[in-house]
């Protein structure tokens, strides 16, 4: 009997213990839901919010509005980077639908023209693009061909200094730094990382420019 009443009891513990467990659980998931909900319901508006843009951008430069045009332009603008055609049909092809390489150089080529893109760097033959949406400047390795923006404009200053000088008024500009990222640098000898830096001093050194405007 004494034994029967310890196993009662033990029984009622544990399932208090997971009755306990089970309200933790739905505690834990109520907040869980109160945090994801508004950050979903954000992000939900904020491509409603994009659509329309994309919508009024192609209306406004008398474009068709396209499935291509504005996958086009969603992939553009979701990169903090510039980035390839062939990047761009790799992305939105996975998703179902059908496009061809000749179509998005096409319409990559209209934006241009109608700066909603632009042309930003060439990397071993290959063009890159970008919405027009400001200026992002860029660091360029040359080994491995990544891209590495700069979250700053470094030459503000510079563009005014240009102007004061050669009365030039500047409407735009873009910045590329090429050169070696760190992951890249660690697969070099100590030799090989001397030579470059003292390549880099040398070509600095040997700069003379006759231009008196030259900064």
């Amino acid at each position: 009997m004494v034994k029967e009443m310890i196993l009662i009891v033990t029984f009622s513990q544990l399932l208090l213990l997971v009755n306990q467990e089970l309200i933790y659980l739905q505690i834990a998931l109520i907040y869980i839901q109160c945090i994801i909900y508004p950050f979903r319901r954000k992000i939900k508006q904020r491509r409603v919010f994009m659509k329309k843009a994309f919508l009024k951008t192609l209306k406004d430069n008398d474009l068709k509005v396209t499935k291509n045009r504005l996958a086009i332009l969603k992939e553009l603008e979701k990169r903090e980077v510039p980035t390839t055609a062939e990047d761009i049909y790799n992305a939105i092809s996975t998703k179902g639908e059908k496009y061809s390489i000749s179509s998005i150089y096409r319409a990559l080529n209209q934006f241009c023209e109608k700066n909603i893109a632009k042309r930003t760097t060439e990397i071993d033959g290959t063009t890159y693009f970008q919405l027009n949406n400001g200026h992002i400047h860029s660091l360029i390795c040359e080994r491995c061909k990544k891209i590495i923006p700069i979250n700053h404009c470094p030459i503000h200053s510079l563009i005014d200094d240009i102007e004061n000088k050669t009365e030039f008024i500047v409407t735009g500009h873009y910045l590329e730094i090429k050169g070696i990222c760190k992951n890249c640098q660690k697969k070099l000898s100590k030799e090989e990382l001397e030579c470059i830096k003292n390549s880099d001093e040398e070509l600095h050194s040997t700069h003379k420019c006759k231009d008196e405007h030259c900064i």
